[in-house]
């Protein structure tokens, strides 16, 4: 699966592709069930395992594998918001230049599909 962002400055693609595969990482697609907005720049992604069920515990964070347009792949890691109790969930913060936050917060939305590492 794969999720076009598109922006102005950054067409970003959300994939697990051969590089991650062939250096024996294991991949993990997540449904963006809801997007809670928090303030003017942080939301909270609330996340489906759609591949398994994730078991987890405070301090515990999610890598992402984004792809730029040039196809660079880079790793992004947040934090996991949630109790283990609760849908599973991450709080991202917009961060001035940041490239992956901007797009997390202003642009992702529910039904989209990201993909981490496992």
């Amino acid at each position: 699966i794969t999720v076009c962002l598109c922006g102005p400055f950054l067409y970003l693609i959300l994939i697990c592709n051969d590089y991650f595969h062939n250096n024996e990482y294991d991949c993990m697609q997540y449904l963006v069930k809801s997007v809670i907005k928090e303030t003017h720049d942080v939301v909270t992604l609330v996340l489906d395992a759609q591949d398994d069920t994730i078991e987890y515990v405070a301090g515990q964070f999610i890598t992402f594998i984004f792809s730029n347009r040039n196809g660079k792949e880079e790793l992004r890691s947040y934090s996991i918001s949630s109790i283990p109790d609760e849908p599973l969930s991450i709080t991202v913060k917009r961060v001035a230049n940041g490239s992956y936050s901007r797009i997390l917060v202003e642009k992702v939305k529910a039904g989209d599909v990201l993909t981490g590492l496992a």
